[in-house]
């Protein structure tokens, strides 16, 4: 058996430790993108993209760079489902979407709604969809007055005007006829008292007993 034996002297040895030290630090700071980093993690350009899924890219995902899916608007995105299985309850969904639609492009919401009624109204098995753009007041206001104002914008070219954190409760929009509602308080039929909520981004959505509604919510 050949053995191998390595002199260094004390200088030596403190060197290549010293040495080996930097170099653990350096590939810390690295990691972390700055000297005062937030979180831990890489900024865009340390990413490689090819982690990503067929058909993801890189976003900020709450406050960390990830691989996510794409949006209609190439922004984050939110989906959810607004029904009951029976076709007596009313539903009501609350969502804040300060990080969806209070910044100064404002969201895109779209709407798939199917209609369960009996046969007899004339709506069994309807589908419709909608979009709607929505903007709030946001970084170029001074916000001289109570509340934080916003805007319903319809396909159709139709608009509603509101207020959030406000005393009145507004409805946001009324899909169909009271197929889907938006609103910025809770209604009665899902227990609430109908008055305004303090938080300005956030909205109650409410199906109609006899419809189930998909919501997609784009930045």
């Amino acid at each position: 058996m050949v053995k191998f034996n390595i002199n260094l002297s004390n200088k030596t040895f403190y060197l290549l430790i010293a040495i080996l030290a930097v170099l653990v630090v350096s590939g810390v700071a690295f990691a972390y993108g700055t000297n005062n980093p937030a979180v831990m993690g890489h900024t865009p350009g340390e990413l490689d993209a090819s982690q990503c899924a067929n058909g993801q890219v890189l976003k900020k995902i709450s406050g960390v760079w990830a691989c996510g899916d794409v949006s209609s608007g190439g922004g984050a995105s939110l989906t959810f489902d607004v029904s009951n299985s029976d076709l007596s309850t009313w539903t009501c969904v609350d969502q804040n979407l300060k990080d969806l639609c209070g910044d100064d492009d404002g969201c895109d919401i779209r709407l798939n709604l199917q209609h369960e009624a009996d046969s007899g109204s004339g709506n069994y098995d309807e589908v419709k969809t909608a979009v709607a753009h929505i903007y709030m007041e946001g970084s170029m206001s001074n916000n001289l007055h109570l509340g934080k104002y916003g805007s319903t914008s319809w396909g159709g070219g139709s608009v509603v005007n509101w207020i959030t954190n406000a005393t009145t409760s507004y409805t946001i929009f009324d899909a169909y006829g009271g197929w889907l509602y938006m609103l910025n308080y809770k209604h009665s039929y899902c227990g609430g008292n109908s008055i305004a909520y303090t938080d300005p981004y956030k909205f109650t959505f409410m199906s109609h007993y006899n419809v189930k509604a998909k919501v997609f919510i784009y930045d």
